[in-house]
């Protein structure tokens, strides 16, 4: 989310109405086109015009393009999540501008305020569903008055800076990882040289530090691979209770877990074909925000049971995510830590579901702490 962008909390409840009058649609479309709609097309960014209940009256080709929509008619008269495909306008009732999520939306926000006579500019995510996957969008929505008939309509401009933001944030992200690390072995070196600690302890020190920083390049090249759709997983059998060791062994040794705790539920004795590098990930990206997120002497708690035909894996931690933050969790680039965070939980969705074959979700509650599952098939297909 941009820097300036205030909080979205604050959005005031917004009407569900729509016109419903087919003549006083139609005439709102006939009159924007009259005025403005022919100049829209010259417009290279998308763009459409928006009534007071938020339905679209007009709409150039370059909006129509980012919808994936054929034709004018397909879009008049709806909303621009439902437009645009947002899966949470979609799975509601009343659709976009509705649900919960829609408080921490910057399109809705800057589309309320030129409808109240204010030019506003802010970051909206989006995710939508492009055939049988989840995309993500990162638009700059730029939302205009236009008073036209003396009614008031709203001139809604969208860029996706996709692009820009994933490669900025992959940049910053990876480019502090590696540096964190490096600079781990260089003191580790520098103690050895000057005989300021053990060999072999200074040697398993710089081992660690030195797969922790092959890990943090891996998963970045893993990311890339996925988001261009050309990761391909490898299934071999995987002892579910074996993983969970493995994840807890690696993460023991890690800063997250310093003064910490990471225990293992009961046995499962669970097997699956699977790719157990990409299942370590996503439960890794579990384990660390858990660690984050209890104080010292805190305890995290992985586990396994059989689900679904297949096996259900688990991260949990005492702790409860605040309300705005579960809203947007899966987000790409969304962080409540820092600039140089934010492709955690939206890498482990994406790898847990497009690639693994299973179902990445959460729950927090006050009296039961927040709990990632990752779901997985007997085999992977």
């Amino acid at each position: 989310m941009s820097e300036s962008m205030k909080n979205c909390s604050d959005v005031p409840s917004v009407p569900a109405n729509r016109l419903e009058s087919p003549e006083v649609l139609q005439r709102q479309v006939e009159m924007t086109a009259e005025s403005v709609g022919h100049a829209l097309d010259l417009v290279v960014t998308p763009v459409v015009i928006l009534n007071d209940c938020r339905q679209a009256v007009c709409v150039n080709s370059a909006f129509l393009a980012l919808a994936g929509a054929q034709n004018v008619g397909d879009v008049l008269g709806q909303r621009p999540g439902d437009i645009l495909g947002c899966v949470h306008a979609k799975n509601a009732q009343y659709g976009c501008g509705s649900t919960d999520f829609c408080h921490y939306c910057g399109g809705l926000r800057s589309i309320l305020s030129s409808l109240e006579g204010t030019r506003e500019s802010l970051h909206c995510r989006i995710t939508r569903v492009v055939g049988p996957w989840e995309e993500s969008l990162d638009l700059v929505t730029t939302a205009v008055p236009l008073d036209l008939g003396g009614e008031r309509f709203s001139v809604f401009n969208v860029q996706d800076v996709s692009h820009e933001y994933r490669l900025e944030a992959l940049e910053r992200i990876f480019y502090h990882d590696v540096l964190n690390r490096s600079a781990a072995l260089k003191l580790m070196s520098q103690m050895l040289e000057n005989e300021e600690i053990d060999a072999l302890q200074g040697a398993r020190v710089i081992t660690a530090a030195a797969e922790e920083m092959r890990d943090v390049i891996q998963a970045q090249c893993d990311l890339s691979a996925a988001e261009a759709g050309s990761l391909m997983p490898e299934s071999e059998p995987v002892a579910a209770d074996a993983l969970l060791e493995s994840v807890r062994d690696v993460w023991s040794q890690r800063g997250p877990a310093t003064k910490r705790t990471i225990a293992i539920g009961p046995s499962c004795g669970i097997s699956v074909e699977t790719d157990a590098s990409l299942v370590a990930r996503v439960l890794g990206v579990f384990v660390e925000n858990a660690l984050e997120a209890v104080g010292q002497g805190g305890v995290v708690t992985l586990g396994c049971e059989e689900a679904r035909s297949g096996v259900r894996f688990f991260v949990s931690n005492p702790g409860v995510m605040q309300l705005a933050v579960q809203h947007q969790v899966f987000k790409r680039t969304f962080s409540t830590k820092s600039r140089t965070r934010g492709f955690g939980t939206y890498a482990a969705k994406l790898f847990g579901e497009r690639y693994l074959g299973g179902k990445v979700s959460f729950s927090s509650v006050p009296d039961g702490g927040t709990t990632f599952y990752l779901w997985l098939p007997e085999k992977l297909s």
